[in-house]
């Protein structure tokens, strides 16, 4: 009787396994914080007193448009006209509000 055991895993497709779960795991992350920064960032916009209409201007975009990435970034811009409203202090609000692009990034730390 001849036991004959191959152990031949497929070292590739492990891997390119791996860094699939890898991209989704960073992009959802990413994706989460960026949800987050926006509440928060209207949170403290409804709490300064400048109204929710100004609070839903702030908007955030996932960076890969579509599909997974170890390199995802979420970004929080600017707002154009409505930029000057909120640069300025609030006369309800304890402190004035500092509003800047905000990225959130997956891969290496962004220079802001």
């Amino acid at each position: 009787m001849k036991l004959k055991l191959d152990i031949a895993p497929d070292i590739a497709a492990m891997m390119a396994a791996e860094i699939a779960a890898g991209e989704r795991a960073v992009t959802a992350a990413v994706k989460e914080a960026g949800a987050g920064l926006k509440s928060a960032w209207r949170g403290q916009i409804v709490g300064a007193g400048l109204g929710p209409r100004l609070a839903n201007s702030i908007r955030s975009q996932l960076f890969p448009k579509s599909g997974e990435s170890l390199r995802a970034a979420a970004l929080t811009p600017d707002f154009g006209q409505r930029e000057s409203e909120l640069r300025q202090e609030p006369r309800s609000a304890p402190a004035p509000l500092v509003i800047q692009s905000r990225w959130l990034t997956g891969g290496q730390p962004s220079r802001l």
